[in-house]
């Protein structure tokens, strides 16, 4: 017979004389839900795109190569965007917001005050644009 069944024809189509033959589980075939997972997004790839892959000359590229270039690109947040929502997490978690400015600032040196009074400044005005762009 044909190799693979290319195009499907020559199938033999077998039907149960059970009407309520259910498919088999997954753990019923021996498949894990990451191998089925995996096998989704392959199949999910566009057959012009997966058979390019797979045809190019050099390496062929693994599983997890073919569905991480057909996924789409995913929008990665700006790092110091980041870094200011958590920072401003931990000021929270910290409960610097309770305490007393005048307590926590009270250590500090004269340079200490005076680079805070100029960064605190740029911060009023850089917060002031907020939702203005």
């Amino acid at each position: 017979g044909a190799q693979g069944n290319p195009g499907g024809q020559g199938a033999k189509i077998v039907r149960s004389n059970d009407t309520t033959a259910q498919p088999k589980t997954l753990s019923e075939m021996g498949v894990t839900k990451d191998q089925s997972s995996k096998w989704q997004k392959l199949a999910a790839i566009p057959e012009k795109e997966f058979e390019e892959a797979v045809t190019m000359p050099g390496a062929k590229p693994s599983t997890n190569t073919l569905i991480k270039n057909n996924e789409p690109e995913q929008q990665r947040m700006d790092k110091s965007a980041l870094w200011l929502w958590g920072t401003l997490r931990d000021m929270r978690r910290l409960k610097i917001f309770d305490q007393s400015p005048d307590d926590l600032m009270g250590e500090w040196t004269d340079a200490m005050r005076e680079d805070a009074e100029v960064l605190f400044f740029k911060l009023r005005e850089w917060v002031k644009n907020v939702n203005q762009s």
